[in-house]
This record gives C-alpha cells, sequence and structure tokens, in this order.
C-alpha cells in the first residue's frame, strides 16, 4: 500500500538523502526510489512518505560548514523538536493551517531502538496535541497503509504540494515556503528583511540510483537528485549560498533587494502564490507551477531594473558544463540534465565568480521551465 524514507539530510548516521521531494509523498521512478518520477509508465505505484517531520526552517540549514546534518524534527526524544511542547504546538499549527496546496502530512513517532525511555515523555506530550487537533477536525489520524490507500485513490501521479511556515518559533523572523512537484522542489527562505531562493533542485525519472544494478558496499548509502542551487553543500557558516534579487542603479552596480512581508495563497491548478514587496514598494510575485516558474515585478518606477543571481561559497565544486542565454547544462554522476530560462535570459558570471550567473526578466517577467527539456 505504502512505503517510507527518512527526511532529507546529510551524513546522519552515515544515510544521505539530498534534494528529493520535501516531506509529503510521491510516486518513485522504477530507477531510483528516491526519484519522484514524472511518467505513470516509468513510476512506481506505491507512495514514499518522507519520514519524521522536519522543521521547515532550520533544519535544511542545520550543520552547515560541517557537512552532516544536525536533528530538529518531531522526533519526541530531541529537545530541540519533537520533545519541546512550544515547538510541537507551531509545527503542527504549520501543518494544519498554512497553505499546502494538495494535502500536508506529518508521521509521528520514533525508532524503537532508542527506547521507551526516552521516547515517552515526547511522545505522550504529542498524541495529546494531535488528538486535540483530530477532536477539532484539523487533521486526520492514521496508518501508513490507510495514508498510502488514501493517496494511491487520489493521485493518479505526484502531486505538488508546499510546505509553508510564516511565523517563527524563535522569534527571529525567519519565514520559509517549500514547493514540490514531480518535476522540482524549491524553497524560499526570509531572514527578516533578506530574502533568497536556498534550494532548487530537478527530478529526472531516467536518473538511476547508484544501487540499482549493483550493491552498494561501504559504510555510507547516498541518494541525490539534480542540483541547481544547494543552499546547504555550496554554503559555508558564514558565506551562504542563494539566488538572489538584486536591482541596478544608474551606473549598472547590483545590490540585494531587501523584502518586504511575504504573502502566501493557493491558487487553482495546484499554483501557488507568493507576494511580497521590497523597502521601495516594488511588488515581486513568485508563482510556482507544476513544470514551471515565473517571478515577476510591478515597479514603482520605469526606470527599476532587477535580476535574479546565483551566489555560492568560494571553492565550491559546481555540476554546470554550460551557461548560455536560455539553457544551463549540468551534470550529476555522468547524468546530463538542463535548466531552461524561457522568458528572460541567462548571464554567466565573471571570471572573478562574484556570482555565477543572472536570471534577467523580459518586461518584468522571468519564466524558468523545470522539466530537463520533456
Amino acid at each position: 500500500m505504502a512505503s517510507c524514507n527518512c527526511k532529507d539530510q546529510i551524513g546522519t548516521d552515515g544515510y544521505t538523502l539530498w534534494g528529493g521531494y520535501w516531506n509529503q509523498a510521491y510516486y518513485p521512478s522504477r530507477l531510483n526510489a528516491y526519484m519522484p518520477a514524472q511518467t505513470t509508465a516509468m513510476q512506481i505505484g506505491v507512495p514514499v512518505f518522507r519520514m519524521l517531520g522536519s522543521d521547515p526552517i532550520y533544519q535544511y540549514e542545520s550543520g552547515i560548514g560541517t557537512g552532516m546534518s544536525h536533528v530538529i524534527t518531531l522526533e519526541p526524544v530531541y529537545e530541540k523538536g519533537g520533545g519541546d511542547k512550544s515547538w510541537v504546538e507551531w509545527f503542527l499549527r504549520s501543518l494544519s493551517e498554512e497553505p499546502c496546496l494538495s494535502f500536508a502530512y506529518a508521521q509521528a513517532g520514533q525508532e524503537n531502538s532508542f527506547t521507551w525511555k526516552a521516547i515517552k515523555p515526547g511522545l505522550e506530550m504529542q498524541v495529546t496535541i494531535i488528538d486535540s487537533l483530530r477532536r477539532a477536525g484539523k487533521v486526520t489520524v492514521e496508518t501508513l497503509a490507510e495514508s498510502g490507500t488514501w493517496f494511491r485513490d487520489k493521485f493518479p501521479v505526484t502531486p505538488p504540494t508546499a510546505v509553508t511556515a510564516m511565523h517563527d518559533y524563535r522569534n527571529e523572523e525567519h519565514k520559509t515556503v517549500w514547493y514540490n512537484s514531480r518535476f522540482y522542489r524549491t524553497n524560499l527562505y526570509w531572514e527578516g528583511p533578506e530574502f533568497r531562493f536556498r534550494d532548487l533542485h530537478l527530478f529526472d525519472e531516467a536518473y538511476k540510483s547508484a544501487y540499482l544494478d549493483k550493491a552498494g558496499t561501504s559504510t555510507q548509502c547516498i541518494y541525490k537528485t539534480l542540483p541547481v542551487l544547494d543552499g546547504f553543500s555550496w554554503s559555508t557558516e558564514k558565506d551562504l549560498a542563494g539566488i538572489r534579487i538584486v536591482q541596478f542603479d544608474k551606473s549598472g552596480k547590483a545590490a540585494v533587494v531587501k523584502s518586504g512581508a511575504p504573502a502566501v495563497k493557493a491558487l487553482p491548478g495546484n499554483r501557488l502564490e507568493v507576494e511580497w514587496k521590497d523597502l521601495r514598494g516594488n511588488t515581486f510575485r513568485f508563482t510556482f507551477s507544476e513544470d514551471h516558474f515565473d517571478i515577476s515585478c510591478r515597479p514603482v518606477s520605469k526606470g527599476f531594473k532587477w535580476a535574479l543571481e546565483l551566489h555560492t561559497a568560494p571553492g565550491v565544486v559546481l555540476p554546470f558544463r554550460t551557461i548560455g542565454q536560455q539553457q544551463i547544462e549540468a551534470t550529476a554522476d555522468n547524468f546530463s540534465y538542463s535548466l531552461y530560462c524561457t522568458k528572460g535570459h541567462i548571464e554567466k558570471g565573471p571570471q572573478d565568480k562574484q556570482y555565477v550567473f543572472r536570471l534577467y526578466p523580459d518586461n518584468d517577467i522571468l519564466r524558468i521551465a523545470c522539466t530537463n527539456g520533456r
């Protein structure tokens, strides 16, 4: 009926699963259990649910600069996650009340190897909160098998979903939006007025797992998808990778645009809209669709010029082979993939690598196709 796999993480307990469908559930490729499939012909008809309830704001960068993810999840043994009542209430409120498109989901519980003494306090606390939400009609509590049956009956292919957190339980003004589809995942992130794309990975059902044709023999297990932006691996603790919006003065000098408060809403057709104004009143709108996303600007004045700019920490090995005006070609494990700019154009960064590339709009609109040419 259903399966489940670990949350996204790097190196934890020797397992790396990175760049996949964030939380929620998906139909995997016949060639790669971690990779969402794009077609019914190539998908395994058993949905895979992502486990452990990752903190949508802080889990992604936890451990950045160390090469290994830390853990901030719904697991009840962790004092900074599932063992903290205020965190659990915040996590479940975000899950049940903020925009999610097709559905929102979390798995509660813990590996029994942690032993009941460590699990009991946090799990009993969680069950009380979950039951109150169930009685209020805000969540449904069911087994994995029941969820799998529901998913298969409702979705013939992997649906678009979102994970949204517009309120920060740490009161540090951090916010985030995750968008998933069968073609890509991406993450928007705010630290007060500082905004950036933190992640963008493409999915392709033809990308084989390293363990499809031969067994793994090392003490590590690694599953990845196809990065265009990897905000964890391409960063250091003090130099965070991201795709940021920049504006240009009359001399052409670029400066990062500061963000106001974002508003998030679901649109018909399982699309997600995120809109905010910069500090000068220019309005930016991000519209995420299943196979592409659009970024538009409604400027206050006609002379306003802007672009998206990818910056990474120095010395990072990037997958890009060529950066052309409409297409970025990349390679992962000898597998070729591409990102296409179908409205606007791309500019390769200078030799000093002040930035990797820029995406320039056409009449204040950018469209990025995420189907790898399908």
